[in-house]
């Protein structure tokens, strides 16, 4: 399927849930999408020129793209938007000072909730 499109990825995962539910079995949803980063810091991504990546944001930026049908359909305003990610920072911002005044864990602690009890 295409894992661009946020509305397909959500009716497919949905279709697959009710199937596993019914205990029809296990279910394997692929979802191909394009990754806008590298895979990890290190990545210098030099398999791909900035202009193929660019190309891929401006027209299917998931994101973007549900931000403009939401705003076509007349489901929100950019408004909306904004003050979605004004909370969004907030929440990571709250967070990320919570990490950072907390003590560190003891080294034994490396091991917690790695493998079930």
């Amino acid at each position: 399927m295409d894992g661009q499109d946020v509305l397909g990825v959500r009716e497919a995962s949905d279709e697959a849930v009710k199937r596993v539910r019914s205990g029809s079995g296990p279910v394997f949803v692929e979802a191909m999408t394009y990754r806008f980063r590298g895979h990890s810091v290190a990545d210098a991504q030099a398999y791909r020129s900035r202009d193929e990546i660019g190309a891929w944001r401006e027209n299917n930026d998931p994101l973007g793209n549900l931000r403009n049908l939401a705003m076509a359909e007349g489901i929100m305003e950019e408004s909306d938007f904004v003050e979605m990610d004004r909370e969004a920072r907030a929440v990571v911002d709250e967070a990320v000072e919570f990490a950072e005044n907390s003590p560190e864990p003891p080294p034994e602690a490396l091991f917690d909730h790695v493998y079930a009890d």
